[in-house]
């Protein structure tokens, strides 16, 4: 699969760049996602785990499938 996303996902007041991008490495991990609403789900997990955002978040999955 595919995420693109805005940083606002990733990085706020409260964490920093890094952490944000360990964080949502270990969301998407820990669900195994399958369909590209299941990846947006699993990233969007990440915003709950951080206090009061600031920035906005705009969210883009594709699941790419085997053609054979």
């Amino acid at each position: 699969g595919l995420l693109l996303y805005t940083d606002g996902l990733i990085e706020d007041r409260h964490r920093d760049l890094s952490d944000g991008l360990a964080t949502l490495a270990a969301a998407i991990r820990r669900r195994t996602p399958v369909t590209a609403q299941q990846i947006c789900d699993a990233a969007e997990g990440v915003l709950g785990e951080a206090p009061g955002r600031a920035d906005d978040v705009c969210l883009l999955a594709v699941r790419l499938r085997d053609r054979a």
